[in-house]
């Protein structure tokens, strides 16, 4: 493996987690970053004062033409169709990695595509959920079965994390993508993150070309009642997965990391920081392999397209509203 050089944009928690990954692959030359935050990038400086890998950039302006084996972009959706275009006229990217949700509406994800079109095998989107053997152990009995699949998430939110669990179950039952729509009693309210929206109280309904369902309902944590009124949890993510005749195949517990089926039970040891963890493996595979486990921007933008456009109509339909672009993150 040759010397290279990789720029992380986006240093907030996920932004971190690439950084933490990135230090431990072998043969990276520089990492330079970026934050539009001057006290992100303040901070950045004084931690890495003695790491001469590590060059925290002022501005993006400060190393064009510079020559970039991997662009990773953490940072929010908003205006990316701009810095995408911005790095591809002023620096030289042989493979990018992208956070999901690409941007903002479906004519700027478009503008993403038309803009990487001469490179679209080396862009990499990041859903890793198709990564991790706790659903790799169930594919063998999903995969091109009719499957009804219902996630009850406790403190999640849904806008964000529906684009994880359709990728998911796409790849897992080897179908499409073909539709999402939202219950008129979800609601939006401010995001953890500000100036962002999400729905943390809600419900979902995805449909796949071979006839899947997967309905996601999300509750907050005021809202949820357990039975044998147990302390409801910070955070929980469940699945139930049955076949077409509605008998259990398997229930998850993703927080635990635990499968349970009729006959079989399965816990996987990967859970703490896994981002830090699995995208070791996944920049090795690009600067070695030219290739990796996450899906290519050209296999699911057109997803992204539809999942953005439907959100974006539920909260104009919810609120009377014709916005243009639905603010999350």
């Amino acid at each position: 493996m040759k010397n290279n050089n990789i720029l992380i944009i986006g240093l907030g928690n996920l932004g971190c987690k690439y950084l933490d990954a990135v230090l431990k692959v072998p043969k990276v030359k520089f990492i330079y970053l970026f934050d539009k935050k001057k006290k992100i990038r303040y901070m950045l400086k004084n931690k890495f004062l003695n790491n001469k890998r590590i060059k925290v950039l002022p501005n993006l302006n400060y190393c064009k033409g510079k020559k970039l084996d991997i662009c990773i972009i953490s940072s929010s959706s908003k205006g990316r169709s701009l810095l995408i275009n911005f790095l591809e006229k002023n620096f030289i990217i042989k493979n990018y990695i992208i956070e999901k949700i690409l941007e903002q509406n479906k004519k700027k994800i478009f503008d993403i595509y038309s803009v990487l079109n001469n490179k679209l095998e080396n862009v990499w989107v990041n859903l890793p959920l198709r990564t991790m053997s706790l659903f790799k152990k169930i594919r063998d009995e999903v995969k091109n079965k009719k499957t009804l699949i219902k996630i009850k998430a406790v403190n999640l939110g849904m806008t964000t994390n529906i684009f994880h669990y359709i990728d998911l179950y796409s790849y897992l039952i080897g179908s499409k993508f073909k539709d999402v729509s939202f219950n008129k009693k979800s609601n939006f309210e401010t995001s953890k993150r500000r100036n962002f929206i999400e729905i943390y109280l809600g419900e979902c309904r995805v449909t796949f070309e071979n006839k899947s369902l997967l309905i996601m309902t999300c509750y907050k944590t005021n809202s949820w009642r357990p039975k044998e009124n147990l302390v409801p949890p910070i955070l929980s993510i469940y699945h139930t997965v049955k076949n077409k005749n509605k008998k259990l195949i398997f229930y998850i517990d993703e927080i635990l990391n635990k499968i349970v089926g009729k006959n079989f039970q399965y816990t996987s040891k990967i859970k703490f920081q896994y981002l830090s963890y699995y995208m070791i493996g996944i920049i090795k595979d690009i600067l070695k392999n030219k290739s990796c486990e996450l899906p290519k921007l050209n296999d699911i933008y057109l997803d992204h397209a539809r999942i953005i456009e439907s959100i974006k109509n539920f909260y104009n339909f919810k609120y009377k509203r014709n916005v243009k672009y639905v603010n999350i993150t």
